[in-house]
């Protein structure tokens, strides 16, 4: 289990990620890198 948090307004956002390794390396990296994006790709309007 993965927790992360960006800082937002005056408080935070937090993802509680629980993660399952399929023993494949690649594809478990490919779906890493994924999330990765999405959640860097999350941007915040006042």
């Amino acid at each position: 289990m993965t927790a992360i948090a960006r800082d937002y307004m005056d408080g935070y956002l937090l993802f509680e990620l629980t993660g399952h390794n399929s023993g494949d390396e690649e594809l478990d990296m490919a779906v890493s890198d994924y999330m990765a994006a999405i959640i860097d790709s999350l941007t915040f309007t006042e």
